[in-house]
């Protein structure tokens, strides 16, 4: 599977899973990421939590349930 992962984004693609089927998409474009990077600065922690924002962009996700 990572061989098939880095052969798809050599050639500008991903693959994403939505509602458990997988997806394959083009990379987002360069107005796509700024805008991400936008919004990504604007986040803060809520007043008074105790936990802190962690930023993450473009990467794959296994969740404990496997997805």
């Amino acid at each position: 599977m990572l061989k098939k992962l880095l052969e798809a984004d050599a050639i500008g693609l991903r693959l994403e899973w939505v509602g458990g089927l997988p997806l394959w998409e083009a990379q987002p474009t360069y107005r796509h990421q700024k805008a991400v990077d936008r919004i990504r600065q604007s986040l803060r922690p809520k007043e008074g939590a105790s936990c802190a924002c962690v930023h993450v962009a473009d990467v794959y996700v296994r969740f404990p349930d496997g997805s």
